[in-house]
């Protein structure tokens, strides 16, 4: 999602990363991944068991979790140690300023993500019809 952060911000909205580390690994995470969007931490998963996201013991050693990792380090990706619960699975959610979610995706193992074009459309949409309300 880092990719198109400034797709997103274009229309208008903002790109949260929520992770399940304490405060402390949060600012670390921050700090050397340069992030250029917010961090938000939730160490109690309350959002995470309310967005039903799953966990998973074996999610890091399916195939297509062991090529992606390969591949992001040949992507020169250096990681910084596991934070948080490295069982719990993320997702991407796109919600609209009413709370209403307008777009999900429950990630199924690590690194499973929807594509960035898949996101940027729903949120176009959305978009698309708010300046189309706001002229009628």
């Amino acid at each position: 999602m880092r990719a198109i952060g400034s797709e997103i911000k274009r229309f208008g909205a903002e790109l949260v990363l929520i992770g399940n580390g304490t405060p402390e690994q949060g600012a670390d995470f921050d700090r050397k991944d340069r992030l250029p969007f917010r961090l938000l931490v939730d160490p109690e998963l309350v959002g995470y068991k309310a967005a039903e996201l799953k966990r998973s013991l074996l999610a890091g050693f399916r195939p297509r979790t062991m090529l992606r990792f390969f591949n992001a380090l040949r992507g020169g990706y250096r990681g910084h140690g596991i934070r948080g619960n490295p069982y719990q699975l993320g997702g991407v959610f796109l919600i609209l300023p009413s709370g209403d979610v307008r777009y999900s995706r429950v990630s199924s193992e690590l690194g499973d993500e929807p594509a960035a074009a898949d996101v940027l459309t729903s949120l176009e949409e959305w978009a698309t019809g708010l300046a189309n309300s706001a002229t009628t």
